[in-house]
């Protein structure tokens, strides 16, 4: 088992544990400061593996028929339009 590997499976278990980095490090003999590195280092990997893409999945609701539409950004903002020219929702999106 590669060091990466061994130290991954430490981050899991810490993290199921329910314990603090700190009380997990004693139990293992683990030293705090190279863990740490390590749940970093696997906190990065799997933004990275989780996050395709940028993009986000507009689906089409029922308020699309009405020509209502809402853009709700990852900030919480929410942006409701009522429009029949489609042109006007693309420049609000960009």
């Amino acid at each position: 088992m590669s060091k990466q590997a061994m130290m991954f499976q430490h981050v899991e278990n810490w993290k199921r544990s329910g314990l603090t980095q700190a009380t997990y490090c004693e139990g293992q003999n683990l030293k705090a400061p190279t863990f740490s590195y390590w749940v970093i280092k696997y906190q990065r990997q799997n933004i990275h593996l989780d996050s395709e893409s940028a993009f986000i999945t507009i689906e089409k609701q029922a308020a699309l028929k009405t020509g209502g539409y809402e853009i709700v950004y990852p900030n919480g903002v929410i942006l409701r339009i009522t429009t029949s020219n489609l042109s006007e929702l693309s420049t609000l999106a960009d």
